[in-house]
């Protein structure tokens, strides 16, 4: 019978004090299910892969398009010369203390992700420093 990820997740939370093993895919070990990171979309509800597996790969990946991720920023600091300025601005504001960067979003409250200057009156000069913080989905959805 098939159950819901969301289903699955919370019983798995609820049966906590068992120990159920899991093959990682990976590895190719029986790892304890607490190896291994949430997946909502895995029917069992954790990611085919353990932590450290999954860590690997994503550095392993990230070594491979390093030289793609660094032409593509220097390519954005080409074009948008005012963006680089105003993220700049608030980067030394924020170290100096002028601004502060507050734990939660301010529009959905949350703390769960990295915390965004979102420049809402554009990057000009004299809006370098008017911002509001973000939390990066909220960030990204304003855009």
């Amino acid at each position: 019978m098939w159950t819901t990820p969301v289903n699955v997740l919370n019983q798995s939370i609820s049966m906590e004090q068992e120990t159920s093993m899991k093959l990682c895919s990976g590895c190719k070990q029986e790892l304890l299910e607490s190896d291994f990171n949430m997946d909502a979309c895995k029917p069992d509800g954790l990611q085919t892969q353990c932590r450290d597996c999954k860590r690997a790969a994503q550095r392993r990946d990230y070594k491979k398009k390093k030289g793609i991720y660094a032409d593509r920023m220097r390519e954005t600091r080409k074009t948008k010369p005012e963006q680089k300025k105003a993220h700049e601005a608030v980067r030394r504001a924020i170290r100096k203390g002028v601004l502060v960067r507050p734990k939660a979003c301010t529009k959905c409250g949350g703390s769960h992700m990295r915390i965004e200057a979102h420049h809402h009156k554009g990057y000009a000069e004299e809006n370098r420093l008017d911002v509001i913080f973000l939390c990066t989905s909220c960030h990204r959805a304003s855009e």
